[in-house]
């Protein structure tokens, strides 16, 4: 694996040099919270397995201003709150559906939106589960049918072979119990687990009691039926009636049963359970096909927890070993044409990456997690929540992709399974239920011990063996690596701190009280010490560009990795020297990258992988012919200085020249702070969160520039560009000049204000600071 540094700046909506434009601010999630009891549903069958990982109590835990905080909350206002929920009961009101599996959707939406309400408590999101729980439990029939055919269809028996025809009906029951039951876990409502018996009933009744073939009731070799094992496995254990744990073994046993030579349908089962123990390969197991494979092992580890088989365990270990190893694409995700390919055969093309497969292994990777604690299912987490997930809803509109290709464009909205149903697809229901998802695998417990394994900023609340923790988390992650934890105890007590330090993170450092602790060779590092509360650890993890080669065996191409980000060259931002105008999120961040392809020396105006393809213009994450990078400077720390200039501010990001810091008098002005950017693509950043009084509040800057040189001043605020200006003979008279930016619309609120002193051009660069101050008009 390539390691090599390159020279990245970090840019708002534009190339270096380039002018910005102007975004509208995004408006603020405020979500309407209700209270909610910690235990809403107590299960009837305690766990019989040890959970290594507990996550931390979702409803006591919240994310403030972050990048991965604003596309949680994408998903919320611009997916959940907007789908047309009545377009996805029609089906269930007037039956046939139009589509062979329509009846999902309604399902999948109400179990992204019970995560998604657990996190946040918006009452939004419960008031439409309730309506969508009133109307689909008022379509189901008597006897406890809840799908989307008529009559002469129910549970049709196919040949075993063929997807196409009424053969979705387990599975559509599959995601129908999954949004009940998940519901019901959240609020409750005992109408939702009724309405589940008695379609579970019904399940047990038609295959368990008579003999039916799940095999030909599904499609792909029986998977698709056999997948109701989840839910299943969830019904037994919220309830403990017997007749549920016999479905799942009747599921299980169905696996390996043969044909009947006495017919001519295909009734061999998929073999998944023997197969995964015996060689392990998904590649040979069944047909390969990725959503359904994946979705019966995540059933499988739901079984475990109540029906602790170590074989269960075991199939489901080998098979994700086998996917990391063998079938990972670097944004973290599988399969290709929905299905999994050969060993390191990992196509970047259009077909590559199905959003629904990204969201089962993201809940097989959290279930291995919880079971093991092993660090290496945090580590595929972080990868693929940063990269594949996010990447498959655009951060503009909320619209959806089916597959995210490294090489290609996003086909936002436009792939549907019937024209009467504009964007909706198996994968744009799938994906809002992955983010919504994210908060149960960031931090928690690690054996007992409190532990941050994702470095979300916001309040993590823990409940531990010696107490309850709060971790205070602040930071710019996965902008920038400099973190702080703010650890807060019930009481003062004793405890080791679990922290992650990444794969690729080397140097990772945490420190307290002088004291520095570094990842052990587990890239777990434990602070153990008597903990009062307002106690701070400061993390450092370096953040840097760096070349890492395509997980494709047949390719020689590269990628280039800030962080847990890949970042990838959107050919609309080549085409308009930054951001378009118009069509994307106005938080995307462009990282302008110095590097060597063939004899060429060339900047690449990259964006993060989860943000490229907005406009669906041809993207690329890979690379050919990338044979150097430019050398980054190494910054010096001028922030006590800056500190001492203007109070509560910071600095990153300086070169050592032109004399940075507190100059006593630099052309008429007392007492000047000096800063210089890093080189050519990297500025040095002031940055400070301010409380921004009420009334007409401004930004004020005195700044100046050397005789002989000129700089480019990027103002932001929350991340968002406020204003870009020239510091240069053209626009002052005695090398200064007053800059002002107006802050209404931050008027009462604690603001996060950004000042860069970028390169323009490359000679005498550096930016002086008379004054910066935040007044009421």
């Amino acid at each position: 694996m390539k390691t090599n540094s390159v020279a990245v700046a970090k840019l708002w909506g534009s190339a270096a040099g380039i002018g910005l434009v102007a975004f509208a601010l995004l408006r603020a999630w405020t979500p309407v919270a209700q209270a909610m009891p910690a235990d809403v549903v107590k299960p009837a069958i305690a766990d019989k397995v040890t959970f290594t990982f507990e996550p931390a109590d979702i409803q006591a835990t919240t994310y403030s201003d972050s990048w991965l905080h604003d596309r949680m909350q994408i998903n919320v206002e611009k997916r959940l709150l907007t789908l047309d929920l009545d377009l996805l009961l029609e089906p269930f009101k007037h039956r046939p559906g139009v589509q062979w599996w329509v009846g999902e959707h309604i399902g999948k939406f109400l179990h992204a939106a019970s995560h998604a309400y657990s996190f946040t408590g918006d009452d939004r999101l419960k008031q439409r589960m309730e309506y969508a729980v009133k109307e689909l439990i008022s379509c189901q029939l008597d006897n406890g049918y809840l799908g989307t055919y008529v009559e002469k269809d129910h549970f049709y028996q196919g040949d075993g072979v063929d997807w196409r025809g009424p053969i979705w009906d387990v599975w559509m029951h599959k995601y129908n119990l999954i949004g009940l039951l998940s519901y019901y876990q959240v609020t409750g409502d005992e109408k939702a687990l009724e309405a589940s018996k008695r379609a579970a009933d019904l399940l047990h009744e038609t295959f368990v009691v008579k003999g039916n073939s799940l095999r030909r009731a599904s499609a792909h070799e029986g998977m698709a039926a056999t997948s109701v094992l989840e839910p299943m496995a969830t019904l037994y254990r919220l309830t403990g009636e017997q007749r549920y744990l016999d479905f799942c073994h009747y599921i299980i046993e169905s696996w390996d049963r043969k044909e009947d030579p006495s017919t001519e349908a295909k009734e061999e089962g998929s073999g998944i359970l023997k197969s995964l123990l015996d060689h392990g390969s998904v590649f040979d197991t069944a047909n390969k096909k990725a959503y359904e494979m994946t979705s019966n092992l995540v059933g499988l580890l739901e079984l475990y927890r109540v029906d602790p088989d170590e074989r269960y365990l075991a199939a489901c270990k080998n098979a994700w070993n086998d996917i990391a190893s063998n079938r990972l694409y670097i944004t973290g995700t599988t399969s290709y044409n929905e299905h999994f390919d050969e060993d390191h055969l990992l196509r970047p093309g259009r077909e590559c990456a199905e959003g629904c497969v990204t969201v089962t292994w993201l809940q097989l990777t959290t279930r291995l997690l919880e079971l093991t604690g092993e660090v290496k299912y945090a580590d595929a987490l972080e990868s693929t929540i940063y990269n594949a997930l996010t990447g498959a809803e655009s951060p503009f509109d909320g619209e959806v992709t089916y597959y995210t290709p490294l090489i290609g464009y996003k086909g936002f909205g436009e792939s549907s399974h019937d024209p009467s149903l504009p964007g909706i697809s198996c994968c744009s229901s799938s994906i809002p239920r992955g983010i919504a998802m994210i908060p149960a695998h960031a931090s928690g417990t690690l054996n007992g011990k409190p532990a941050l394994l994702q470095y979300i900023p916001g309040k993590h609340a823990l409940h531990c063996a010696e107490g309850d923790v709060t971790l205070n988390v602040s930071g710019d992650y996965p902008d920038y690596g400099d973190i702080e934890i703010e650890v807060n105890p019930e009481k003062a007590m004793s405890f080791p701190l679990v922290l992650r330090a990444p794969e690729w993170a080397e140097g990772f450092q945490a420190s307290i009280d002088g004291k520095t602790y570094s990842a052990s060779d587990n890239r777990l590092v434990e602070i153990e010490r008597e903990w009062t509360p307002g106690d701070k650890v400061q993390v450092t993890i370096p953040i840097e560009v760096r070349l890492v080669d395509d997980t494709n065996a047949e390719s020689e191409m590269v990628a280039f990795v800030r962080g847990p980000q890949v970042l990838a060259l959107d050919e609309s931002i080549k085409a308009h020297g930054g951001l378009p105008k118009e069509g994307w999120w106005p938080k995307t961040v462009i990282y302008s990258c110095a590097v060597q392809q063939w004899d060429y020396q060339k900047v690449f105006p990259l964006v993060p992988f989860a943000d490229v393809g907005q406009t669906k213009a041809e993207y690329a994450a890979l690379h050919h012919g990338i044979e150097g990078v430019r050398g980054a400077a190494r910054p010096i720390d001028i922030s006590a200085e800056v500190a001492k200039f203007a109070p509560g501010w910071s600095a990153r990001n300086c070169l050592e020249d032109s004399n940075p810091g507190i100059n006593a008098e630099v052309y008429g002005k007392q007492n000047v702070l000096v800063t210089h950017p890093l080189n050519e693509a990297i500025g040095c950043e002031l940055f400070a969160e301010v409380d921004v009084p009420k009334g007409k509040p401004v930004l004020r800057l005195v700044v100046g520039h050397h005789p002989e040189g000129d700089w480019t001043l990027l103002i932001k605020g929350n991340g968002v560009f406020l204003k870009e200006t020239d510091i240069g003979k053209e626009a002052s008279t005695d090398g200064w000049m007053e800059v002002e930016v107006d802050l209404s619309s931050f008027a009462g609120q604690k603001t996060k204000l950004s000042l860069s002193n970028l390169a323009n051009g490359w000679a005498d660069e550096a930016g002086y600071w008379a004054s910066i101050e935040v007044v009421a008009q």
